[in-house]
């Protein structure tokens, strides 16, 4: 089992206060919801936020987990039946969210690589060292972004094996761009703090946030620095951008607008409690937090549009035309009008773990990644699934 990280640390405490109503079959004083039995699962440990790309689904096991002797699977799946097309794994930690260009996988791992792969086959095309040899505290785990012929992944690493994983001193973080087609080094920025989540493209550069709440803008090519700026609190999802803005959520609770050109910053939104994700819808952010509350504000002036209570813990969050999709950290998936933010639906597709049967224990954050198409969505959490998301 892998150790458990200090994001998973933070995240677990900021579930502490949580108190749910016991009794077998209810939730808070309601029936627990219809359970949906996923079509196919692949079981598995802390599955990264799951990716689709032409007809298949791409995961990592022991997302964000390190330790001597794991073993975890970066597998590319059929999304319709499961079946397995092909699998990578990888040793002593797990690996990151992985991005699908063309023909080619692109993810980083735990022990500070990156690899490309074959999308079809699995084939290894090539693998970035990025010279780490820490037990904890390092690795490669925001999706990778490409821009041209330029792979760009934030990376943190130590040269001590022993290093204190919260001493940031002992680490080296950086902003890297790889050569797409073969993996070497084009130019590395170093950053203050972990960039955990993955960069975000902004034209023909890219946008970093780190773990101290700096944000920099860095030119794709030359890695010139374009500006730099910070924001209270934490950043662990990977900025937003669009409309000459850069939107940027913290583990504190806030979500902050930045002038894409001159990094000033704009309004602010406060969140109940810790974000843990956050997606586009349009003209609106959707905001999902450790209280359960989703929101959608405006992306303009940062005014709350609509606000729903999934009542546990939100673990991700998800958009299509014309709804909002949240996996909350029970295994319910619940269905929002994208509009208004009333409820459509909502089902349990987690196994019965908890004393009230209504699903996982808020406080075991099982839950990862939810992600949607016209008829299904797809789940990660200890397995990887595919549910229906019909509305009965």
């Amino acid at each position: 089992m892998p150790r458990t990280t200090r994001r998973r640390a933070l995240l677990a405490a900021g579930a502490a206060g949580f108190t749910t109503l016991s009794g077998c079959g209810f939730l808070s004083g309601r029936r627990c919801p219809t359970r949906d039995d996923p079509q196919w699962t692949i079981d598995g440990r802390y599955w990264s936020p799951p990716i689709l790309h032409e007809r298949k689904i791409l995961a990592a096991e022991h997302y964000t987990g390190t330790s001597d002797g794991i073993l975890s699977r970066i597998i590319c799946a059929d999304q319709y039946d499961g079946q397995e097309q092909w699998v990578y794994t990888v040793e002593g930690s797990g690996a990151g969210i992985p991005l699908v260009h063309d023909d080619t996988v692109y993810v980083g791992t735990g022990t500070d690589h990156v690899y490309a792969f074959d999308f079809e086959t699995g084939h290894r095309k090539w693998d970035y060292d990025a010279g780490g040899v820490e037990q904890y505290g390092g690795g490669a785990w925001g999706q990778p972004t490409l821009i041209d012929d330029s792979v760009f992944v934030g990376i943190s690493h130590s040269e001590h094996f022993s290093s204190n994983s919260t001493d940031s001193s002992a680490y080296t973080y950086r902003a890297v761009a790889l050569n797409a087609n073969d993996g070497t080094e084009r130019w590395a920025n170093r950053v203050e703090g972990m960039p955990f989540a993955g960069l975000a493209r902004l034209g023909k550069s890219v946008v970093a946030g780190t773990e101290t709440g700096h944000v920099y803008r860095v030119d794709a090519t030359t890695g010139e620095s374009l500006w730099t700026a910070s924001v209270a609190g934490e950043i662990r999802t990977t900025p937003i951008v669009g409309d000459g803005l850069v939107y940027v959520a913290t583990l504190d609770g806030a979500v902050v607008s930045l002038d894409a050109e001159s990094a000033e910053e704009g309004w602010q939104f406060d969140a109940p409690g810790n974000i843990v994700d956050f997606a586009d819808s349009g003209g609106s952010l959707v905001i999902g937090d450790r209280t359960g509350s989703v929101a959608a504000v405006s992306k303009s002036n940062g005014t709350e549009r609509w606000q729903y209570t999934a009542e546990v813990a939100v673990a991700a969050v998800d958009v299509t035309p014309d709804a909002v999709w949240v996996l909350d950290q029970r295994g319910t998936v619940h269905r929002l009008d994208a509009a208004t933010g009333e409820s459509i639906h909502r089902y349990y597709v987690a196994d019965n773990h908890y004393k009230d049967q209504c699903g996982w224990s808020p406080r075991s954050n099982l839950g990862s990644g939810i992600v949607a198409d016209e008829n299904n969505i797809y789940v990660t959490d200890p397995w990887v699934g595919r549910v229906s998301s019909r509305i009965e």
